[in-house]
């Protein structure tokens, strides 16, 4: 793409506190990326429809999601309890450690390389007493950050535990600086390369989004947005009790505009555990003949913009 050092970037993952200043960043890296698209293949501007066509030839269509750096982890229950390992690192070099548990007069933590070895007394040793020791020990602790699942103080699991590797670490797609996926709807530029846990993706939305017409005058139920793309509902009738439009699973990046067309307010909430305008349980009223535009800046949390 042309000009990426000499705009304005917003990295959109993870979220980061600067994300509440959203508005702004989320116009400007729309506009450079319709900007750049018009002025370096289309000075003739000759429609969307054909830019994008231009856009497919010169980059790679992914119609998989953009993989961020994850962490990766184990966990060894024993009914509802356990102890869970999770990676230091992100990547997949998390995949490369392992843990073993054996038998032995005390417990003892060792690291030999990548293997987090532990000997216990089997039968009497807590998940607490384990989660403790490999914290404490600063050669594991390196590697991996242990935390108890469900009760601390119920015991071990009793046998021996063969080396058993972590698992579930990704490393970031891979993307030299300005590579570019298009996958129907998003744009995606590495700004800089991505590369192992080197995260430079940058993502907005290139198309317009078609309405999604709904009555609920016969609704017996709230309204569920379940598609997890940027939309657009028009809401026409309300039911004689009105009924709340529910946002969807909020994912970071993610837009929803409501219009309300009804001659009635309607009532805007987030999903169940999620927050709007920083609250899990007040809804944004929607007056009629207007529209909101929703913002997800985190995972979990919208904002009206």
């Amino acid at each position: 793409m042309a000009n990426m050092k000499d705009t304005h970037r917003m990295r959109i993952y993870p979220p980061t506190p600067e994300h509440v200043a959203i508005t702004k960043s989320v116009q400007e890296v729309e506009d450079m990326f319709t900007q750049d698209i018009r002025g370096t293949l289309y000075a003739d501007g000759v429609g969307i429809v054909s830019v994008v066509e231009k856009l497919n030839e010169r980059t790679v269509i992914n119609n998989d999601v953009i993989a961020h750096p994850t962490q990766a982890y184990l966990e060894i229950k024993e009914g509802e309890n356990g102890i869970r390992l999770d990676a230091v690192a992100y990547g997949s070099q998390g995949n490369d450690i392992k843990f073993s548990y054996s038998d032995g007069a005390a417990l003892e933590v060792s690291v030999k390389g990548e293997i987090i070895d532990v000997i216990a007394i089997l039968g009497t040793t807590t998940f607490g007493d384990v989660v403790t020791a490999i914290n404490t020990n600063e050669d594991a602790a390196e590697l991996v950050t242990a935390s108890v699942i469900g009760e601390g103080g119920a015991l071990m699991i009793p046998v021996p535990i063969p080396e058993t590797p972590l698992a579930g670490g990704v490393d970031v797609t891979s993307g030299e600086d300005g590579e570019a996926f298009f996958d129907g709807v998003n744009i995606y530029v590495s700004d800089g390369e991505s590369k192992g846990i080197v995260d430079n993706w940058l993502s907005a939305p290139l198309l317009p989004t078609l309405p999604t017409v709904i009555n609920l005058s016969d609704a017996e139920d709230d309204y569920v947005i379940e598609d997890g793309k940027n939309s657009i509902v028009v809401l026409t009738d309300n039911a004689a009790t009105a009924k709340d439009i529910i946002l969807p699973a909020a994912i970071v990046g993610l837009r929803v505009t409501i219009i309300n067309q009804d001659d009635a307010s309607v009532d805007i909430s987030a999903a169940s555990g999620e927050y709007l305008n920083g609250s899990d349980s007040t809804p944004v009223t929607l007056t009629t003949l207007n529209s909101a535009t929703f913002y997800c800046y985190a995972d979990g949390y919208w904002a009206i913009i």
